[in-house]
């Protein structure tokens, strides 16, 4: 224990005194990771672990170098380890979730970096950089491009706008001819503007964007979300009985049970007992009861 943590310590100190670029650190994790690039063979759960180990020591002296306001050095991390993980699950087995848990750590830092006050400049060049990462050839059509455009959705101020949705343009090409992949990119594509819209926009236009996109199931929720934290339990019940119908027409009874349990939820706010019971029943018998409608 003692001993890995510290040499977890030393390697990410040493990096990060060593290099400073996103090339360098990339050479840095190459190096690790050269042994798992095999085109067949098996590779010990040992040996992978102690490839991995100098990459999320030096991913965790990222978050030291934020903290001690070397932002770009940070970046620079963060920028290379997605830059070589991510190729990377074309050639090494990671159904252990290692590498995969890496990359989601990485997005979810950079997601919460303006938390650490970083200056807007070095914030509009990682901006920048990521959208044009999102529709990069060797991303483009996978779930990480879509990581990336909704980083970028996050971090971009009202001067990107057009290029977040020259981006969500370049995206949502990518599913024509293919019904689910379009419908799905469609779904994202509304998600990440909602990112930009809820940091650059004014509350009306967030509701109007919310109101166009009710279709898809996420921005729904969010709606409701909204319409519960306001207490307005009159529009969440209108969201949720619309909700029901759309669902029941594209046979996502999951999503029925879900709106059915938050309507449950207002109706006992409101203890409306003729709904509390009718709503109860409802879930009961289509043994999809929780506690609250044993207890009804």
């Amino acid at each position: 224990g003692e001993d890995n943590a510290f040499k977890k310590h030393f390697l990410s100190s040493f990096a990060v005194k060593t290099a400073k670029t996103v090339e360098e650190f990339k050479q840095i994790i190459d190096q690790g990771m050269r042994p798992l690039r095999r085109n067949h063979g098996f590779v010990h759960h040992r040996e992978f672990i102690d490839a991995v180990r100098p990459v999320e020591a030096l991913v965790e002296s990222a978050r030291l170098c934020l903290e001690a306001r070397d932002y770009q050095t940070a970046i620079n991390i963060y920028l290379a380890t997605l830059e070589k993980l991510i190729p990377a699950f074309q050639t090494i087995d990671d159904s252990n979730g290692i590498l995969s848990s890496i990359v989601d750590d990485v997005f979810l830092s950079l997601n919460l970096i303006k938390e650490y006050e970083v200056p807007q400049p070095v914030l509009s060049d990682l901006v920048r950089y990521v959208i044009k990462k999102s529709t990069s050839a060797g991303i483009r059509g996978s779930d990480h491009a879509w990581e990336f455009a909704e980083l970028a959705a996050e971090l971009a101020s009202g001067e990107d706008e057009q290029q977040i949705k020259k981006m969500i343009v370049a995206l949502k090409k990518e599913g024509k001819g293919n019904d689910f992949i379009e419908g799905y990119s469609a779904e994202r594509a509304a998600n990440t503007l909602l990112h930009y819209f809820f940091n650059n926009k004014t509350e009306e236009e967030i509701d109007d964007f919310i109101d166009q996109n009710l279709r898809f199931h996420s921005v729904r929720k969010v709606a409701i979300n909204k319409a519960m934290r306001d207490a307005n339990h009159e529009k969440t019940l209108i969201l949720c009985k619309d909700g029901i119908e759309e669902a029941e027409r594209a046979k996502h009874p999951g999503t029925v049970n879900e709106l059915r349990k938050t309507m449950l939820t207002v109706y006992l706010r409101q203890n409306d007992k003729p709904n509390i019971v009718a709503t109860a029943e409802l879930l009961f018998l289509e043994s999809n009861a929780d506690l609250t409608c044993y207890r009804v």
